[in-house]
């Protein structure tokens, strides 16, 4: 099955398109064209070691920290709050990321009233949502280098791995989900788990808005920033194909919202009480 997928440079699958068409997916983790290979350390299937400056090590003793509290302790959501940081500083964003979804994901559910506990699964999950790509601690997450297809292959375990790290973190049942189903498409042609339409559940269709927008308007290591414009207009064409239409259209109707605006200076968002 994961053969006959077309896999895009960042973290989706997507249907085959001419070369003219990427997705914001797509657009996320462009990478100029290369022909060296990866080295096979960075693609072993065995996690590395962690010490106790790697940011496995650190996440070792976050997920202490949270797990043995409860889940509305705020010991628990400063956890959370760390946790987040410590992958933003992985992934080498420059500002704030994961707190920066979350407030846009919260801001598109206050819009469809959902109930408080729902909301705050939505923020635990985007705070945690690429806990395991941070887990995998792969250096192509950061090199400015085309991903091979075995590195791609091995980057679509990190919603199934961090599923499992938010759940060893204390976060709810549900929040580990959505983190397992944030790269789910509206077409079905996403991952894990090939969820299609109204089978994703509503927030993770939210959280993969977010994420994608996000993502889309802040500067990494391998391609500028797209403005503000540019990542509206992607988000826009690949609705009804990657996105959820509705949530799409909420998402273009928030207004006075710092965090849409932001991709310059940092974020600031509270903790997901």
């Amino acid at each position: 099955m994961l053969a006959e997928l077309c896999f895009d440079p960042g973290f989706s699958s997507r249907p085959k398109q001419s070369s003219s068409a990427q997705s914001p997916s797509n657009r996320i983790n462009q990478r100029p064209q290369t022909n060296g290979e990866a080295g096979s350390e960075s693609c072993d299937p065995v996690r590395r070691g962690a010490n106790a400056g790697s940011p496995r090590g650190v996440l070792e003793r976050l997920h202490h920290m949270s797990a043995t509290s409860t889940i509305n302790d705020p010991v628990a959501s400063k956890a959370f709050l760390r946790l987040a940081a410590v992958g933003d500083q992985f992934e080498r964003y420059a500002n704030p990321h994961a707190v920066r979804i979350a407030a846009i994901a919260d801001g598109i559910a206050k819009l469809l009233h959902m109930a408080a506990e729902d909301c705050r699964s939505l923020r635990v999950a985007a705070l945690l949502h690429d806990l395991g790509e941070t887990t995998m601690e792969r250096d192509y997450i950061w090199r400015p280098e085309a991903l091979t297809e075995e590195e791609r292959i091995d980057l679509a375990r990190h919603p199934v791995i961090g599923e499992q790290e938010a759940s060893r973190a204390g976060a709810s049942r549900a929040a580990q989900l959505l983190v397992r189903w944030h790269h789910e498409w509206w077409n079905g042609c996403g991952y894990p788990d090939a969820l299609r339409g109204e089978e994703i559940p509503l927030a993770a269709r939210i959280l993969r808005v977010a994420d994608s927008y996000a993502a889309l308007t802040a500067g990494r290591p391998f391609r500028p920033a797209l403005t503000i414009v540019q990542a509206r207009k992607q988000i826009i064409e690949w609705a009804g194909i990657e996105f959820d239409p509705r949530v799409v259209s909420l998402f273009l109707s928030l207004d006075r919202l710092r965090e849409l605006e932001l991709t310059v200076e940092g974020a600031k968002y509270r903790s997901p009480d």
